[in-house]
């Protein structure tokens, strides 16, 4: 006779094969219980927490510790609202992990009330890490804006502008990864309709940041779990509505498309400059860098900005850190925030900072350390937590 262990190893075996197991009435009513707690379990869509309760249970841990850990688990999950919904953040996370490049066309209506305001559309080619080549079309007029990851051109008929600062930052238009990321933030999110957009089979779903917020709406592809369409409503009676009228994914794209050649009569603007490692003073604290990221480049800040340069680090997943050094202390720049010992030294940590310098659209996450000689105001998307173990590491 198979015991506890056994039972419930074949229960949890049969319901990730897509069955619906059950036992009879003379079974244990504790094996009942645990039988409708891993069903629970699964509808949350977590692979990793059933794999995680077969490994248990294959090493001959007591079922009542099973059971424990998972009402434990389930508890936890119960903070959060609409907690079956958040699961298509996971599909869509999980679907762009496995997307390397993407070509669309993009629609952006602005629109207050039922009049639209303006009305773009954007070509885009996108590569990863962050490389793109997107035609900009409003109003007649036309602007290309092409990266190759490193610097952003911005090409308007023979006027040409080169800029290093933030690449990134004219992805939040079109980039299906920050999408993706700004659902993670939402607390509420709700399948509402589904509806057919641009030829495609969606699921709608209503979700938003904070509960003194309207909601916005998001279109989820059901084959890819891509986003299709999202509209955002800035107030009451204003929203933009961004849809990809025709999305291609993984296209075969070539990298020449991500770079510029100048041409004889181009009128070219260079904004900030990439120069050599060796031009900046070196600090001890400037001379580490945190475990799990790359220096990319070092750039000379134009002489109107409050720092002098900006070093670019790249980690994995997209993390990135820019860190802006002046060599002098800006007494006269301040961004509120939380203050942090970090026993002789102090560091102030911001949250959810806003268009940073004209240059971060939308959040972004800061870390500033200030001595007499040097100010460094570190740009990031990683969390408070993260922030404060890297800087604990540099600075120790």
């Amino acid at each position: 006779m198979k015991n506890k262990e056994e039972i419930v190893s074949a229960l949890i075996d049969d319901i990730n094969k897509g069955k619906n197991p059950s036992l009879n009435e003379q079974s244990d009513q504790e094996l009942k219980e645990i039988l409708q707690t891993i069903k629970i379990v699964k509808e949350f869509g977590r692979e990793d927490i059933m794999q995680f309760r077969k490994k248990r249970i294959s090493n001959s841990l007591k079922v009542a510790s099973i059971l424990a850990f998972i009402l434990v688990t389930i508890n936890i999950l119960l903070l959060f609202p609409n907690r079956n919904d958040n699961n298509i953040v996971y599909s869509m996370e999980k679907a762009y992990s496995q997307i390397e490049s993407y070509f669309g066309i993009i629609e952006i209506i602005s629109q207050t009330g039922n009049d639209i305001e303006s009305k773009e559309k954007i070509t885009v080619y996108y590569k990863k890490d962050d490389k793109y080549n997107a035609l900009h079309e409003i109003q007649g007029y036309k602007t290309r804006q092409i990266s190759d990851g490193e610097k952003i051109y911005t090409i308007n008929g023979k006027n040409v502008t080169i800029e290093y600062t933030n690449p990134k930052r004219e992805l939040w238009r079109y980039h299906i990864q920050e999408t993706i990321d700004h659902m993670k933030n939402a607390i509420d999110i709700q399948k509402t309709a589904s509806e057919v957009v641009s030829g495609r089979k969606t699921d709608v779903y209503k979700f938003r940041y904070s509960k003194d917020e309207p909601f916005n709406r998001i279109w989820i592809d059901k084959e890819t779990n891509m986003p299709i369409r999202k509209e955002i409503n800035t107030n009451e009676n204003s929203k933009v509505i961004n849809t990809f009228v025709k999305l291609d994914i993984n296209p075969y794209i070539n990298d020449s498309l991500f770079t510029y050649e100048i041409k004889s009569d181009d009128v070219v603007t260079y904004i900030n400059k990439k120069i050599p490692l060796d031009n900046i003073v070196e600090s001890d604290m400037i001379s580490k860098i945190p475990e799990g990221f790359d220096v990319m480049y070092l750039i000379q800040l134009q002489k109107d900005h409050i720092y002098d340069y900006l070093l670019r680090l790249k980690g994995d997943n997209s993390k990135f850190i820019d860190v802006y050094i002046s060599l002098n202390s800006n007494k006269d720049f301040n961004i509120a925030g939380e203050t942090i010992n970090l026993g002789n030294n102090y560091i102030i940590v911001s949250e959810n900072v806003v268009n940073l310098f004209k240059v971060y659209i939308g959040k972004i996450n800061t870390v500033r350390y200030t001595q007499e000689n040097i100010d460094i105001l570190a740009v990031t998307n990683l969390n408070r937590q993260e922030i404060i173990n890297i800087s604990r590491q540099i600075l120790k």
